[in-house]
């Protein structure tokens, strides 16, 4: 059985393990900003503000 073949049982296998429980995959945008993650994009926006603002009024060394 090669990799593709192999993939596909295992997808199929998923599937029906989920089906026989009633259990849904529901995919989901991650957002990364620096070290942290996000699943709102609005989330990760306002941290990066926030990063940029207190380092313009951060005095330069």
């Amino acid at each position: 059985m090669g990799p593709e073949t192999s993939k596909q049982a295992e997808t199929g296998a998923r599937a029906e393990e989920m089906a026989r429980y009633g259990i849904t995959c529901i995919p989901i945008d991650n957002f990364y900003y620096r070290q942290f993650h996000y699943t709102s994009l609005k989330d990760a926006v306002a941290q990066a503000m926030r990063d940029k603002a207190q380092a313009q009024q951060s005095p330069a060394d």
